[in-house]
């Protein structure tokens, strides 16, 4: 019996799209840098991950992860879109995005 509950509760999962990743099921936010210094852009969520490149202040928003502000990996953000998909910021450099 317990294989029959099995199949069960597989079949009410829907599949994942395909093509579909982590990145692209997570909720998006939008942010922007809006500080004086550029907020790094790393490989991984923390300092140990290698920088790659720079995130500029700009009005501009980018879509991420969302994050709380605070210290520890659940504080990065994955930016979701651009020539950084994939990348992580830190939450603590950027402002939500208020639309304007």
């Amino acid at each position: 019996m317990p294989g029959l509950l099995l199949g069960v509760a597989l079949a009410v999962i829907p599949p994942a799209p395909v093509g579909a990743d982590s990145v692209s099921r997570s909720p998006t936010c939008r942010y922007v840098n809006q500080t004086h210094k550029p907020a790094p852009v790393r490989l991984g969520p923390g300092k140990k991950y290698r920088k790659t490149a720079e995130l500029p202040p700009s009005g501009e928003p980018v879509k991420a992860t969302c994050a709380a502000r605070g210290r520890g990996p659940e504080h990065w953000v994955r930016i979701k879109e651009g020539e950084q998909k994939g990348r992580w910021v830190w939450r603590n450099r950027l402002q939500v995005w208020n639309g304007e």
